[in-house]
């Protein structure tokens, strides 16, 4: 068991061809999607920013094109903040590959939408607040992830919901700091009254209400998935919980940046 433990982490989990396997078998994926099922449009009536951009997308081909750059650079970054902040300590691309082969089991997530822009920024956000660990000062850090956490909300208003989430990260990073809240709130009001003034400037302060008034409406359904789709899901589930088991004594005897980090992700 223990040989087929090693061959499994030094073959897959820290390959360096693992990255390049995984995208020539999504870009394969998406493609075979496309071609096969093609794009069906939405009409995001949650976000404050897409009706303006969303033109440049109304063609299938790019909109295919910038959906699948997204998920590259969502995954760069998923990725990314496990090598910066040493999340685990052993080398490992399957954050990078996992996260490639979750956004492309489904047709919905061939055409491209502001949830991928919204995501990217929820992602960027956790940056500040990991660095904000050991801090004396961390409103400094709560203000720049209320900033990013709003950018991602003039996207996709959902995003408002990690509000909770990213107080309870810093919580539990640094304790309860009445400053951090504050700054946190600060900086997510900042962007969004500057927002309002946008709208407020045009004589169009129903349009920025509209995104707002969805707030309630969250619909957490996963889409409706193939048997082949949950098979692929499985597998991804199995691939993760080895991951978990296989970091586990590594885990026990991690600093406690990394213990909490994983602690709030999971």
């Amino acid at each position: 068991m223990h040989r087929i433990s090693r061959r499994f982490r030094s073959n897959l989990v820290e390959s360096r061809f693992t990255p390049i396997i995984f995208t020539l078998i999504v870009i394969s994926m998406r493609l075979g999607l496309f071609l096969s099922v093609g794009i069906k449009h939405h009409d995001y009536k949650t976000s404050f920013v897409w009706q303006a951009i969303c033109p440049i997308f109304a063609n299938d081909w790019v909109s295919f094109a910038g959906s699948t750059l997204s998920i590259f650079v969502i995954a760069f970054i998923f990725s990314n903040l496990n090598t910066r902040y040493t999340l685990m300590r052993f080398r490992t691309s399957l954050p990078f590959a996992l996260v490639l082969f979750l956004l492309s089991i489904h047709p919905l997530f061939l055409r491209m939408s502001p949830n991928y822009i919204s995501t990217i920024f929820i992602l960027l956000s956790f940056s500040p607040l990991i660095e904000s660990y050991q801090h004396h000062t961390p409103r400094s850090f709560a203000f720049k992830s209320g900033i990013l956490i709003a950018i991602a909300a003039t996207f996709q208003v959902f995003a408002l919901v990690f509000l909770p989430l990213w107080w309870y990260g810093e919580w539990s990073m640094h304790g309860l700091k009445t400053k951090s809240f504050i700054a946190l709130m600060l900086g997510v009001l900042l962007v969004l009254w500057n927002v309002a003034g946008f709208y407020f400037l045009f004589d169009n302060i129903e349009s920025f209400l509209t995104p707002l008034t969805h707030l309630g409406k969250l619909n957490l359904a996963a889409p409706q998935y193939t048997t082949i789709q949950w098979v692929g899901i499985a597998l991804l589930s199995l691939l993760t919980v080895i991951l978990i088991l296989l970091d586990t004594k590594v885990f026990r005897r991690e600093r406690v940046i990394t213990q909490k980090t994983l602690s709030f992700i999971i």
